[in-house]
């Protein structure tokens, strides 16, 4: 279990962090690691999924972490759409967005990968 990330088209815009029962810190900074090396590796900007699902809520110390993620935001991230987080991840991500926010910014909360898609496309349809 853990954290795994895929590319969700051949072009490499939209890049998905899958979240799979419990998590550590230490996935988590493989994953912000992985994430920033991708984006790295193309010129255009990338939008992020963070696929919730199937997650168990956050680790304990995690807040350390956010801190060390908003160190690494690569300058081609774009949006960020956190699906189906519980309660408990939505009042997480408030407290994020204060002591992380290159790492919180631009990011949204939906019910559904359709409703992440549907977000990713509006936007990109108004840019």
């Amino acid at each position: 279990m853990g954290i795994q990330l895929v590319w969700e088209d051949d072009d490499k815009t939209i890049l998905r962090h899958i979240y799979e029962g419990i998590w550590t810190v230490a996935d988590f900074i493989g994953a912000v690691d992985e994430s920033r090396k991708l984006l790295l590796e193309v010129e255009h900007p990338v939008d992020l999924i963070i696929d919730m699902r199937k997650a168990a809520g956050p680790p304990p110390k995690i807040m350390s972490a956010y801190r060390y993620a908003d160190q690494k935001v690569p300058p081609n991230q774009r949006l960020i759409v956190m699906v189906n987080p519980n309660e408990y991840m939505k009042t997480f991500n408030n407290i994020v967005g204060k002591i992380a926010p290159r790492a919180a910014e631009n990011r949204n909360l939906v019910e559904s990968m359709d409703g992440a898609f549907e977000l990713i496309a509006e936007f990109r349809a108004h840019t």
